[in-house]
C-alpha cells in the first residue's frame, strides 16, 4: 500500500514539475516509477544486424491512449509533408509527455516516455501508444521499481516477478535492423522488446555502473547505443559525480559475451554509424571544442577529424559545428552526415561545407541527444522541446526562415512558431559583444541575421542614433503597444519619435523587507530608509548576536562587504550619472557611507580557498531567513519568505533599495532585452509580423511591468490543470480508501486530508499576477530605470568601468582609503570625459 501510495504522489509531483529533466545520471534507490533525474536520450541509429529478430509490431498489440485532456498539450503535431512535432508545448500547457529515450527501425520512430512506449510511422498523422505501463498492473509495478537496485527491490519486498520485470524495463532503446532492442540501465539485460519488456539475449558488463558518493546512489551515464558486426557502441559516461566532458569514452560491448572494452577516446559524448567500418564520435576535443571525429573499427582508434568547431574571429564561431550541434546522424546511400543546430538540418558530405535541408524552432538539446534518419527520407532528432521529424523532401521545405541573433525560444516565440510552422525560427548562437559588433554584422555581406537582440545597456542608443536600426513606426501595433508603457521604457525604445525596438525581456530587481524578522531580532528597531540606517542595523545585530543568530540574519550577504559594495556603488551610479559631465564621487554621500561601513568592519569571503567543509559551513550561515534581500525578481506575484525558525511561509514587502542621504529619490535597476529589425533584411515584413505577434500576445506578467493601465490579478497558465492533477489524486486516494484494510484507512485519509490542505493553500498562494504584488509594483515602477544612456554601466566592452576596475580593487583590498579612491576615480573620470568631447 506504501508503495502504491507514494507512486501516486510522485505521479502528481511529475504532472506539476518540468517535463524532463536532464541530469548526467540516474538517480536510483527511490522508491517510484519515473526516472525524474535521467538523462533524457540514450539511443542512436544503429546499422543492420545480422541476426533474426522478431518485430515488436509483430509482438505488442497497440494499447487505446487514454482520452487526452482538453486543455493539454497533444502528443503530436504533423504538417505538409509529414513534419511532426512530438510532445509539443502548445499555449503555455507543457507538453504531454517527455522523450526518455528513442530509436529508429527503418520508417519508424519508437519512443519511450514517461510511462507509454510510442510508435510513430514516418508521414503519419497519428502516433501509437504500444504499451502503456500504467495501464497494466505488473508492468506498473516494473517501471515504479525500473531504476532500483537489487538491495533496493529486496528492501522495499518487491514480488519476485515485479522484480524481474524491473530488471527488464526498456531503460535504454536502440534502433536499427528490423526490431526494436533495449538495454536495462541498472541490470545492463540487453535483448529485443517483447510486450513492453526486454527479453534478453545476454547482460552487458554492467558491474560499475553504479556511483556511490556520501547519500547519493546515481547510475552512470550511457547513449547512443550503435550496433555493428563488431559489437555494440556506446557513449560512456565517467564513473564520478564530479568530472569534465573529456571523462566520457567510447565503449565496445561484445555481444556473445557481454564483455565491455574501453576504446579510449576521451571526449565522446555520442557515436553514430558511419561509412563501412566507421563511426563518427561527437564530444569535446582536449581544447573543449566540439568535434566530429572519424573511428576506424578495424584499428580501435580516431582516424581523423571531419568537423570541429573553431572559434575565430569578431561574432564567434566561424565553424561548420559548435556547441549547439547535435543529433548526428548518417544516411549511408548518399553518404551525407545530418545534424541539428540553432535550430537549422545541416548536412555535410567532405566536412568543409554544408548546407541547411531543413528547420526545427526548438530550444536546443545536449550533444548526446540522437539523431537518426528514417526510411522515405525523414530526419528524426530529440530536443529540450521534444522530438521532431523532418521530411528532406525540397518541396516541402519553408521558403523563408527568420534568423535571429542573440536571443532565445520564448513562450511567445514558441507560440508563433506553433501557430506558423511555414516561418521557422532560427535562433543564431554567435554572441555578439555590443553595438559595435551588431553594426558589423549588419554590414557584413554574409551575415543573414533579421533580428538582433540587443541589451538597453549594450549601446541600443548608439545604434538608433547613428541610424543603424529599421523605423518600425509603420506598425500602428507596435506603435501604439509602446506609447502605452511607462515613460522610461517606451524612451528606451524609441528616437526622435520613431520607434526601433521592442521588448524581448524585462527584469526588474529590487530589494525585498521582512518586518516580522526585524521584529524578532531587534524588537522595536525600524526599517533602514538610508544606506547609513542599514549599516547601523548591520552593527547593531552583530552586537547583539556576536555569533549570529541560529535562524534570522539582518542580510545574508555572499561575497561579505564586497558584495554590499558593488551594490552601493551600482546604484550610486544609476542615481547620479549624468549626460552634463563625468560623475563626481569626492565629498559625496557614497564616501560617506562608505566611511561608516568601513567601521563595522563587515568579512569578505573567498569562496575559491575554501574547503568543502567551510564552504558548507558558510553556506549554511548564510541561508538564514533575512530581514532584506537585494533580490527579489518576481515583483508581481505574492511576494513571501521561507521562515526558517517556524518553517512556514510568511508575506514580505518589496520595497525601493535605501538612499544615501534623506530626500533622495531611489534607484531600482530594470534590464531590457530589445528585438531590434536588420535594416539589409530580405525578411523585414516577416520580422515585422513576428513582432507584432508578440505584441499581441505578450507574457502576461511583462505586459503588466511595461504598461502602468493593465490591472485585475491573473492566475498562472496552467492553474487549472494543475487544480485538476491535485483533484485527481484526491479521487484515487478516496477509491483506494473505500476498499483499504483498516490498518491502511487513517494513513490514506491522512494523505487525504494533507492533499486537500495543499490544494487552498495552492489556490491561495499560487498566483501569476496578485493584488498585493501589482499594488507594490505600481508604487515601485517610477523608480525603475534601464540606464539607456549610461557610460560607467553599460555592457559594452571597454567602458568607463572597465578603466576604474583598478582603483576599485586597491581600494577593497585597503591598499587605499575612501578619500583616495575618490580623488582617484573623480580624476580618471574626468580624463575619460574630456577625450570623448
Amino acid at each position: 500500500m506504501y508503495r502504491k501510495l507514494t507512486a501516486l504522489f510522485l505521479a502528481l509531483a511529475l504532472m506539476l514539475g518540468a517535463t524532463g529533466a536532464q541530469a548526467t545520471g540516474i538517480v536510483i534507490g527511490a522508491p517510484a516509477a519515473d526516472p525524474v533525474a535521467t538523462q533524457a536520450p540514450a539511443a542512436d541509429a544503429a546499422t543492420e544486424s545480422d541476426a533474426a529478430e522478431p518485430s515488436i509490431e509483430e509482438e505488442a498489440p497497440a494499447a487505446t491512449p487514454d482520452e487526452p485532456d482538453a486543455n493539454a498539450s497533444p502528443l503530436i503535431q504533423v504538417t505538409a509533408g509529414g513534419n511532426a512535432s512530438i510532445f509539443p508545448s502548445v499555449d503555455g500547457m507543457g507538453s504531454a509527455d517527455y522523450v526518455d529515450s528513442m530509436a529508429a527501425c527503418g520508417d519508424t520512430l519508437y519512443v519511450m516516455g514517461s510511462s507509454r512506449l510510442y510508435a510513430y510511422k514516418a508521414g503519419a498523422q497519428e502516433m501509437t501508444v504500444l504499451v502503456d505501463y500504467d495501464a497494466d498492473e505488473l508492468l506498473r509495478e516494473a517501471r515504479s521499481a525500473a531504476y532500483m537496485t537489487e538491495e533496493d527491490l529486496k528492501r522495499q519486498e518487491y514480488a519476485e516477478d515485479v522484480a524481474d520485470a524491473a530488471r527488464r524495463y526498456p531503460s535504454r532503446l536502440i534502433g536499427g535492423g528490423d526490431a526494436l532492442y533495449a538495454v536495462n540501465a541498472v541490470s545492463g539485460a540487453y535483448g529485443p522488446v517483447v510486450d513492453g519488456l526486454i527479453q534478453p539475449e545476454l547482460t552487458l558488463q554492467w558491474d560499475d555502473m553504479v556511483i556511490q558518493e556520501s547519500d547519493w546512489t546515481m547510475q552512470r551515464s550511457v547513449a547512443s547505443f550503435v550496433r555493428t558486426d563488431r559489437g555494440l557502441y556506446a557513449a560512456l559516461g565517467p564513473n564520478a559525480s564530479s568530472y569534465s566532458s573529456l571523462d566520457y569514452t567510447l565503449v565496445r560491448y561484445d555481444l556473445t559475451t557481454g564483455e565491455r572494452t574501453d576504446l579510449q577516446v576521451p571526449g565522446a559524448q555520442a557515436v553514430t554509424a558511419y561509412r563501412e567500418g566507421k563511426l563518427l564520435v561527437v564530444g569535446n576535443d582536449e581544447n573543449y571544442n566540439v568535434s566530429v571525429r572519424v573511428f576506424d573499427e578495424e584499428s580501435g582508434a580516431v582516424e581523423s577529424t571531419l568537423m570541429a568547431q573553431s572559434v575565430t574571429g569578431e561574432g564567434g564561431d566561424t565553424s561548420l559545428v559548435n556547441y549547439n550541434s547535435f543529433g548526428f546522424a548518417y544516411d549511408a546511400a548518399a553518404d551525407f552526415v545530418y545534424w541539428l543546430q540553432d535550430g537549422q538540418v545541416r548536412r555535410t558530405q567532405d566536412g568543409k561545407s554544408a548546407e541547411t535541408v531543413g528547420y526545427v524552432t526548438c530550444d536546443g538539446g545536449n550533444t548526446d541527444y540522437p539523431g537518426m534518419l528514417l526510411a522515405g527520407g525523414y530526419y528524426a532528432v530529440n530536443t529540450y522541446s521534444g522530438a521532431f521529424v523532418r521530411t528532406l523532401d525540397e518541396a516541402y521545405r519553408p521558403e523563408r526562415a527568420l534568423h535571429i541573433l542573440g536571443g532565445w525560444l520564448d513562450e511567445p516565440a514558441r507560440a508563433f512558431a506553433n501557430e506558423h510552422p511555414e516561418v521557422p525560427l532560427v535562433f543564431d548562437s554567435r554572441w555578439l559583444d555590443g553595438s559595435e559588433a551588431v553594426r558589423n554584422d549588419m554590414l557584413s555581406a554574409s551575415s543573414n541575421v533579421d533580428i538582433y537582440v540587443i541589451n538597453v545597456r549594450s549601446g541600443l542608443r548608439t545604434l538608433m542614433e547613428k541610424g543603424y536600426l529599421a523605423d518600425l513606426s509603420g506598425s500602428e501595433t507596435l506603435l501604439q503597444n509602446v506609447q502605452t508603457m511607462y515613460p522610461q521604457f517606451a524612451d528606451a525604445l524609441m528616437y526622435d519619435g520613431k520607434l526601433y525596438g521592442f521588448p524581448m525581456s524585462l527584469t526588474v530587481n529590487t530589494w525585498s523587507y521582512n518586518a516580522a524578522v526585524l521584529e524578532a531580532v531587534l524588537p522595536g528597531a525600524e526599517r533602514p530608509e538610508t544606506f547609513k540606517d542599514l549599516i547601523a542595523l548591520l552593527g547593531e545585530y552583530d552586537r547583539a548576536y556576536p555569533d549570529g543568530d541560529e535562524d534570522y540574519a539582518i542580510m545574508n550577504l555572499w561575497s561579505g562587504a564586497d558584495e554590499l559594495f558593488s551594490q552601493m556603488l551600482s546604484l550610486y551610479i544609476a542615481g547620479h550619472e549624468t549626460q552634463d559631465g563625468p560623475l563626481t564621487l569626492s565629498g559625496s554621500s557614497f564616501i560617506d557611507t562608505l566611511k561608516a561601513m568601513e567601521e563595522i568592519q563587515l568579512p569578505t569571503y573567498d569562496w575559491s580557498s575554501m574547503t568543502s567543509e567551510e564552504q558548507d559551513e558558510l553556506n549554511e550561515k548564510l541561508n538564514r531567513t533575512p530581514v532584506m534581500e537585494t533580490y527579489a525578481y518576481n515583483l508581481l506575484t505574492l511576494p513571501t519568505s521561507y521562515d526558517r525558525r517556524t518553517g512556514e511561509s510568511i508575506p514580505v514587502e518589496n520595497i525601493a533599495p535605501p538612499v544615501f542621504a534623506e530626500g533622495d529619490t531611489p534607484v531600482i535597476i530594470g534590464d531590457m532585452q530589445v528585438y531590434v529589425v536588420n535594416p539589409n533584411s530580405e525578411n523585414a515584413d516577416l520580422a515585422v509580423r513576428f513582432l507584432e505577434y508578440l505584441a499581441q500576445h505578450m507574457d502576461v506578467q511583462m505586459d503588466y511591468q511595461l504598461h502602468p493601465d493593465r490591472t485585475g490579478a491573473q492566475r498562472s497558465p496552467w492553474y487549472e490543470q494543475n487544480l485538476r492533477s491535485m483533484q485527481q489524486y484526491v479521487d484515487e486516494l478516496e477509491q483506494t480508501l473505500e476498499s483499504a484494510s483498516e490498518a491502511d484507512r487513517a494513513d490514506i485519509q491522512a494523505s487525504i486530508d494533507a492533499q486537500r490542505a495543499w490544494m487552498e493553500e495552492y489556490a491561495r498562494t499560487d498566483w501569476y499576477i496578485s493584488e498585493e504584488g501589482l499594488q507594490s509594483y505600481r508604487a515601485l515602477a517610477p523608480y525603475v530605470t534601464l540606464l539607456p544612456d549610461s557610460d560607467l554601466l553599460s555592457y559594452e566592452s571597454g567602458t568607463a568601468m572597465t578603466q576604474l576596475q583598478d582603483i576599485l580593487t586597491r581600494y577593497r583590498q585597503g591598499q587605499i582609503d575612501a578619500d583616495q579612491m575618490a580623488r582617484e576615480f573623480d580624476q580618471k573620470l574626468q580624463m575619460i570625459y574630456m577625450e570623448s568631447l
